[in-house]
C-alpha cells in the first residue's frame, strides 16, 4: 500500500495533479486516510459520596477527599454524561486505587500529586458508578485539575 502511494505521488509530478489526486482518494480506503482513535481501557469507580463526592458549588463536578488545597492544585472529575452500560466486570474503590498509586504519599503535606494523577487517568475512559433508586447509574467523567 505504501509503495502504491509513493508511485501515485510520483505521478502527481508527471501528470495532471488533479487527476492523480482524485485517483488516490478513490483507491485508498477512507480509514487509511483518516487518523484512527486509540481505544482506551475503561475504569469504573464507586461514587460513594464520602471519598469521591459531588461538589456543592460547581455543577457536574466531583471532588476527592485527598485532593490538594486551593492554590496548590485541586483534582476533580468533570461530568461528560450518563450512559447505559452492561454490568462492568469490576467496580473499583477510588480510595484504594489512589492510595495504592505512585501518585499518593501519606507522609507528605500534599498527599496526592494532582497533576501526575490527572495525566495517568487521561489514559483511561472513566465512569463513576452510583446506585440511584435501585438502578446503577454510570456517569462518564474525565479527570482534571485546576489551580485557583
Amino acid at each position: 500500500m505504501v509503495l502504491f502511494i509513493l508511485i501515485l505521488l510520483s505521478l502527481i509530478k508527471i501528470l495532471n495533479q488533479k487527476i492523480v489526486l482524485l485517483l488516490l482518494i478513490n483507491l485508498c480506503p477512507i480509514s487509511f486516510l483518516m487518523a484512527q482513535e486509540i481505544q482506551k481501557d475503561t475504569l469504573f469507580f464507586k461514587l460513594d459520596g464520602i471519598y469521591v463526592f459531588e461538589s456543592k458549588y460547581v455543577s457536574n463536578t466531583y471532588l476527592l477527599e485527598d485532593s490538594n488545597d486551593i492554590g496548590r492544585g485541586t483534582f476533580f472529575f468533570e461530568k461528560i454524561g450518563i450512559e447505559s452500560i452492561k454490568k462492568p466486570k469490576e467496580i473499583l474503590s477510588l480510595k484504594k486505587y489512589v492510595h495504592n498509586s505512585e501518585y499518593y504519599n501519606e507522609y507528605t503535606k500534599y498527599k496526592l500529586n494532582d497533576f501526575l494523577f490527572v495525566e495517568h487517568l487521561s489514559n483511561y475512559t472513566i465512569y463513576l458508578v452510583k446506585k440511584e433508586k435501585g438502578k446503577m447509574e454510570y456517569i462518564h467523567v474525565f479527570a482534571n485539575s485546576q489551580i485557583e
